[in-house]
């Protein structure tokens, strides 16, 4: 079966996926067409979020969604290593190229979060040898900034969901998970970004650009950024202290939802206040005010100057 290198991963699929380029080396995870179940056995009870027409489980090694009604967005993933798509997903004629990448997106996702992955809302492009994640509200600017960084040249990682896993010697790295990248349309004509979208999410208003990351692997992180616009002229960035950091990390990462939803869950994701601690410790960590009043080229020619002749040393 071919092997692709996909999602930071090794990955056999039972079908071809001509994005990715060939993988060598043994095999990490697998990619199949399969029966999807209706529950999950698990020991402890498993996280279960009920919506109209879908049903998700959460267990420590498996994830199941259920949806009614688009059964092509089915799947099932556990261990870490296996992900099943319903048979759908290559019989339905509607579903789009970039629907099926963005599911596939999704999957990986939870995929290294079995694999003690640790998730957070946020954007990630890689600056020479590194990758640098911006957090903040909604509004704040992180998409606006990835996109400035993209049209320069920069390697888009993740678009709105980060994944960050880790080494033996406690290094901290940003999974490459960016298919595609969906900007509104006044900020794709200010970067000259395509002028045909692969598509139009008419429910956010946005154009989706095809970024396909041409990462490989998992890249190691320089910085953290947590973005703040503000009615000033010029870019400005201090570094953030203390429980300043865990407050902004954990109100940034997905292990908030998860505990949100149940607090005992003997997930992988228990472990990420202490995680989260060290990576408080161990990375820079910036808050940066982003003009409102001048043009984003602007943070982009800060964010240059100042951090990527770091990253390529």
């Amino acid at each position: 079966m071919p092997l692709n290198q996909m999602f930071g991963l090794s990955v056999e699929s039972e079908f071809p996926f001509e994005d990715f380029p060939p993988a060598l080396g043994e095999t990490q995870a697998s990619v199949r067409l399969g029966e999807i179940p209706h529950s999950i056995p698990a020991q402890i009870p498993p996280i279960i979020i009920d919506k109209v027409g879908l049903k998700i489980f959460i267990s420590d090694k498996e994830f199941l969604r259920i949806n009614i009604l688009n059964p092509a967005r089915n799947l099932y993933i556990r261990n870490g290593t296996e992900i099943v798509l319903s048979q759908h997903f290559k019989r339905n004629t509607k579903f789009s190229k970039r629907e099926k990448l963005q599911l596939l997106e999704f999957a990986f996702l939870q995929l290294w979060g079995q694999r003690g992955a640790i998730q957070f809302h946020a954007s990630c492009v890689r600056m020479g040898g590194q990758a640098f994640l911006f957090f903040g509200k909604p509004g704040a600017g992180k998409t606006t900034i990835s996109a400035a960084l993209l049209a320069r040249g920069h390697d888009k990682l993740s678009d709105d969901n980060a994944a960050i896993t880790f080494d033996e010697k406690g290094h901290f790295f940003a999974v490459p998970f960016c298919t595609y990248q969906s900007v509104r349309p006044e900020t794709a004509d200010f970067f000259n970004l395509p002028n045909y979208p692969d598509d139009w999410d008419i429910e956010q208003g946005k154009f989706v650009l095809k970024a396909l990351t041409r990462s490989p692997q998992p890249v190691p992180i320089g910085a953290f950024f947590f973005v703040i616009p503000e009615n000033i002229s010029e870019p400005k960035c201090s570094l953030a202290l203390g429980l300043e950091k865990m407050h902004i990390l954990f109100e940034s990462s997905r292990t908030k939802e998860l505990f949100s939803v149940k607090n005992n869950i003997d997930c992988s994701n228990i472990q990420a206040p202490s995680i989260l601690s060290h990576l408080a410790k161990s990375l820079p960590f910036y808050k940066i005010s982003r003009s409102t009043i001048s043009p984003p080229h602007a943070l982009a020619n800060y964010l240059e100057a100042s951090f990527l002749k770091k990253s390529s040393n």
